[in-house]
């Protein structure tokens, strides 16, 4: 597959293998959720790390287009960028968080669950340890 980049400079045309991580990952993104749409509007779409190797600007656009669809779709992803934890792209109960427990087993439990109020800043109060799901890192 060729693709086509046009600057002011002109066309420049290149091989998806010469493609930058970012450029094939929101392609591995648009083209699933393209073809989602096209198929009537109902689904499910699930990224691994949609975040990857994308500007975060960009990954903000496609979560909002997504809720703008107006299309009965459901995006689930994951992410290690906590910029997205911001009520202006998802509300409070929108955000999912995993925990490791003694075993090694993954929990995963809402933001919602927590105490909390709409308005307040849930990337802050994350990596204040409120919602829990924050790295063990052993010191020395």
């Amino acid at each position: 597959m060729t693709l086509t980049h046009s600057s002011i400079s002109g066309d420049a045309d290149f091989d998806f293998s010469e493609e930058s991580c970012g450029t094939k990952n929101l392609i591995g993104f648009w083209l699933p959720w393209f073809m989602m749409n096209q198929a009537g509007g109902s689904g499910v779409l699930c990224v691994d790390e949609l975040d990857s190797s994308l500007h975060p600007d960009i990954v903000a656009d496609l979560i909002g287009k997504h809720l703008d669809s107006g299309l009965d779709t459901q995006l689930i992803f994951t992410t290690h960028d906590t910029h997205l934890m911001n009520e202006k792209i998802l509300r409070r109960d929108q955000f999912w968080i995993t925990e490791r427990d003694a075993y090694g087993a993954t929990c995963l439990f809402s933001v919602h669950d927590f105490e909390g109020r709409e308005s307040e800043d849930v990337e802050k109060r994350y990596f204040e340890g409120r919602y829990r799901g924050l790295p063990l890192i052993r010191q020395g």
